[in-house]
Protein backbone atom coordinates (compact mmCIF):
# COMPACT_ATOMS: atom_id res chain seq x y z
CA UNK A 1 0.00 0.00 0.00
CA UNK A 2 1.36 3.06 -0.64
CA UNK A 3 1.49 7.06 0.95
CA UNK A 4 -1.74 8.31 2.07
CA UNK A 5 -2.55 11.97 0.16
CA UNK A 6 -5.10 14.28 0.78
CA UNK A 7 -6.66 15.72 -1.62
CA UNK A 8 -8.60 19.01 -1.54
CA UNK A 9 -10.15 20.86 -3.66
CA UNK A 10 -13.89 22.52 -4.61
CA UNK A 11 -14.22 20.87 -7.89
CA UNK A 12 -15.67 17.58 -8.00
CA UNK A 13 -14.68 16.50 -11.17
CA UNK A 14 -11.09 17.49 -10.24
CA UNK A 15 -11.48 15.77 -7.03
CA UNK A 16 -12.39 12.82 -8.87
CA UNK A 17 -9.73 12.67 -11.38
CA UNK A 18 -6.79 12.88 -9.43
CA UNK A 19 -8.09 10.47 -6.82
CA UNK A 20 -8.26 7.88 -9.83
CA UNK A 21 -4.76 8.77 -11.33
CA UNK A 22 -3.56 8.48 -7.38
CA UNK A 23 -5.52 4.76 -7.08
CA UNK A 24 -4.15 3.45 -9.85
CA UNK A 25 -0.33 4.47 -8.73
CA UNK A 26 -1.19 2.42 -5.65
CA UNK A 27 -1.94 5.95 -2.87
CA UNK A 28 -4.29 5.95 -0.84
CA UNK A 29 -6.57 8.50 -1.23
CA UNK A 30 -8.71 10.94 1.25
CA UNK A 31 -10.59 13.75 -0.73
CA UNK A 32 -11.95 17.03 0.94
CA UNK A 33 -14.23 19.25 -1.14
CA UNK A 34 -13.11 22.60 1.16
CA UNK A 35 -10.32 23.36 3.39
CA UNK A 36 -12.51 23.05 6.26
CA UNK A 37 -13.81 19.76 5.77
CA UNK A 38 -9.37 19.09 5.23
CA UNK A 39 -8.54 20.72 8.59
CA UNK A 40 -11.66 18.36 10.79
CA UNK A 41 -10.23 15.58 8.87
CA UNK A 42 -6.79 16.26 9.69
CA UNK A 43 -7.75 16.12 13.60
CA UNK A 44 -8.18 12.61 13.52
CA UNK A 45 -5.43 11.80 10.56
CA UNK A 46 -1.70 11.80 9.44
CA UNK A 47 -1.33 12.10 5.79
CA UNK A 48 1.87 11.39 3.89
CA UNK A 49 1.57 14.50 1.86
CA UNK A 50 -1.73 17.51 1.40
CA UNK A 51 -2.06 18.34 -2.20
CA UNK A 52 -4.95 21.13 -2.04
CA UNK A 53 -6.41 23.77 -4.56
CA UNK A 54 -5.16 27.45 -3.59
CA UNK A 55 -9.04 29.06 -4.22
CA UNK A 56 -11.11 27.42 -2.23
CA UNK A 57 -14.51 28.65 -0.46
CA UNK A 58 -14.72 28.47 3.39
CA UNK A 59 -11.24 27.68 4.21
CA UNK A 60 -8.72 28.14 1.25
CA UNK A 61 -5.79 26.48 0.76
CA UNK A 62 -3.62 29.28 2.03
CA UNK A 63 -5.52 29.32 5.53
CA UNK A 64 -5.09 25.22 5.58
CA UNK A 65 -1.58 25.31 5.17
CA UNK A 66 -0.98 27.70 7.83
CA UNK A 67 -3.57 25.84 10.27
CA UNK A 68 -1.37 22.29 9.17
CA UNK A 69 2.01 24.31 10.06
CA UNK A 70 0.42 25.24 13.19
CA UNK A 71 -0.58 22.32 14.42
CA UNK A 72 1.41 19.58 16.44
CA UNK A 73 0.68 16.21 14.17
CA UNK A 74 0.79 17.74 11.09
CA UNK A 75 3.27 20.59 10.90
CA UNK A 76 6.09 18.60 9.05
CA UNK A 77 3.77 16.78 6.04
CA UNK A 78 4.92 18.19 2.81
CA UNK A 79 2.19 20.24 1.17
CA UNK A 80 1.39 20.99 -2.51
CA UNK A 81 -0.65 24.08 -3.88
CA UNK A 82 -2.61 23.37 -6.60
CA UNK A 83 -2.95 27.06 -8.57
CA UNK A 84 -3.08 28.83 -11.92
CA UNK A 85 -2.24 32.00 -9.53
CA UNK A 86 0.80 30.56 -7.73
CA UNK A 87 2.21 34.38 -7.58
CA UNK A 88 -0.68 34.99 -5.36
CA UNK A 89 0.58 32.40 -3.00
CA UNK A 90 2.25 34.18 -0.18
CA UNK A 91 2.30 31.57 2.74
CA UNK A 92 5.11 31.48 4.81
CA UNK A 93 7.11 27.86 5.19
CA UNK A 94 8.01 25.34 2.92
CA UNK A 95 5.97 24.11 -0.11
CA UNK A 96 5.74 23.51 -3.29
CA UNK A 97 3.87 24.35 -5.77
CA UNK A 98 1.82 22.60 -9.15
CA UNK A 99 0.58 25.33 -11.72
CA UNK A 100 -2.98 24.24 -13.15
CA UNK A 101 -3.59 23.16 -15.63
CA UNK A 102 -1.50 20.38 -15.29
CA UNK A 103 -0.89 16.66 -16.82
CA UNK A 104 -1.46 13.58 -14.60
CA UNK A 105 1.73 12.75 -15.46
CA UNK A 106 3.20 15.98 -13.90
CA UNK A 107 1.25 15.57 -10.51
CA UNK A 108 2.43 11.89 -9.99
CA UNK A 109 6.35 13.71 -10.76
CA UNK A 110 5.43 16.37 -8.32
CA UNK A 111 4.23 14.57 -5.45
CA UNK A 112 6.85 11.96 -5.55
CA UNK A 113 9.27 14.79 -5.21
CA UNK A 114 7.79 16.38 -2.13
CA UNK A 115 7.04 12.99 -0.69
CA UNK A 116 10.92 12.35 -0.96
CA UNK A 117 12.10 15.36 0.19
CA UNK A 118 13.05 16.84 -2.78
CA UNK A 119 10.44 19.32 -3.08
CA UNK A 120 10.60 21.12 0.07
CA UNK A 121 10.86 24.86 -0.24
CA UNK A 122 9.33 27.29 -2.55
CA UNK A 123 8.97 25.77 -6.02
CA UNK A 124 6.23 25.90 -9.08
CA UNK A 125 6.69 23.30 -11.65
CA UNK A 126 5.24 24.28 -14.74
CA UNK A 127 3.90 21.49 -16.99
CA UNK A 128 5.36 22.30 -20.09
CA UNK A 129 8.65 21.88 -18.41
Amino acid sequence: MGETIFVVDDDPDMLEVIEEALVFKQYVVHRARDGQQAWEMLRDESPGIILADFQMPNLNGSELFDRVRGSHNNYATPFVFMSSTPELITSTGSYTVLRKPFNLDTLIQKLEWAITGEGKGNHSMNPSH
